[in-house]
């Protein structure tokens, strides 16, 4: 005979697996989604698992929320209204819908992720993005309607990923838009006939990163980091920095700081995050042309392994040495295997010192959401 379970407090263990993962935990008054009393001091610093615990005693029926913003770790959330506005995104996004921590609500849903610098609220379509200085409700707490919250993607061991919600379709923008088809070949662009990233140069840059309301500092640095890094041809930061002084001259007076040191501050962070041309995805375009690259040397064992390590240096020198995102899935549908083999053939690489995994990813289901972010090493 089995010895009989013990009951389990599904809201002392989200306490403790949530709180291990970084977050600034609050009770939320029963029947309501509002705090217990004060929580100034919860967006500063983190209350430990025995105060809340014993706060949770102490008023049974409460629920659980978490601060947003740099206390959890720069924690955001998309909140979408409509559960419909919701689905179109994960049918577009599916990579993403799959491994981002999402809890489902009373009417829509909340996508969770974490920022570099989380923005404060964001009114976007069919929702906001909430950061700094907000919160949200968790599972398993209840709403007022008697709905209870539930994770509908649950946190992975390594937490909340890090994103920019432009570049994967959180947020409206000219990102949000594309598809994950890769970009279409143009025979007659002389820049790249393989995958062609329009040129831009510095000057259109700098005119179609204009700042011309609030909330837009962050979003037209990054852009603009993004074009003079993956459009212009431009290599280092430094190079980089009289064409952001110019911007900045033009721009400084409707952005949310005017401070010079941390407008260039913002602009090297984002300088390092961007990985992606404005236009869709370096390696999906590569890979999706991958028998019309150069050869490689036959050093590298069957046809297969010879092709995506040239697809890879390809990528290398698209990026100019930059880190980037990819999948076994993705590697898979390039070279015709099961995302098994691709995910084998991506370890043979690293064990051999050809690529150095930067970070593993967040697994999803059937491994399609564990996306690697990874730097090719060429020969010497």
């Amino acid at each position: 005979m089995n010895a009989p379970q013990p009951n389990v407090d599904p809201l002392a263990a989200a306490i403790r697996r949530l709180h291990a993962l970084g977050l600034s935990l609050i009770p939320i008054k029963a029947g309501t989604k509002a705090p217990r009393g004060k929580w100034k001091d919860a967006q500063t610093e983190r209350r430990s698992v025995a105060v809340l615990t014993r706060a949770m005693q102490l008023n049974a029926g409460d629920g659980l929320g978490v601060v947003l913003g740099s206390v959890s770790g720069g924690l955001c959330c998309r909140d979408f209204d409509d559960s419909d506005l919701y689905r179109a995104w994960a049918e577009a996004f599916p990579d993403w819908a799959r491994v981002l921590p999402t809890v489902a609500t009373a009417r829509g849903f909340h996508v969770y992720f974490r920022m570099v610098d989380p923005v404060r609220v964001r009114k976007v379509e069919g929702g906001e993005v909430r950061g700094e200085g907000g919160y949200t409700v968790l599972p398993p707490s209840v709403h007022p309607s008697g709905v209870v919250y539930r994770w509908a993607v649950e946190t992975g061991a390594d937490g909340f990923p890090l994103v920019d919600p432009l570049e994967v379709g959180l947020c409206k923008s000219e990102s949000a838009a594309l598809s994950l088809k890769p970009t279409p070949i143009d025979p007659i662009d002389p820049i790249d006939p393989i995958d062609p990233v329009d040129p831009i140069n510095a000057r259109d840059a700098i005119e179609r990163c204009a700042i011309t309301g609030a909330g837009m500092h962050d979003r037209q640095t990054l852009t603009l980091a993004r074009i003079l890094k993956l459009h212009t041809g431009i290599v280092t930061v430094e190079a980089a920095r009289s064409h952001f002084e110019t911007w900045w001259t033009l721009n400084k007076a409707k952005a949310s700081d005017d401070d010079d040191f941390l407008a260039w501050d913002k602009f090297e962070r984002a300088w390092r995050l961007a990985v992606q041309p404005i236009k869709g995805s370096v390696q999906r375009g590569v890979l999706a042309r991958i028998d019309r690259l150069p050869p490689v040397p036959e050093e590298y064992g069957d046809d297969r392994q010879r092709r995506l390590v040239r697809a890879l240096a390809e990528v290398h020198r698209r990026l100019n040495g930059g880190a980037f995102r990819l999948s076994a899935a993705m590697v898979a549908d390039a070279l015709g295997c099961s995302i098994p083999a691709a995910d084998v053939r991506l370890k043979r690489l690293e064990q051999a010192g050809r690529i150095v995994v930067e970070h593993r990813g967040w697994p999803g289901e059937g491994g399609k959401g564990r996306a690697r972010t990874l730097r090719f090493i060429p020969l010497a």
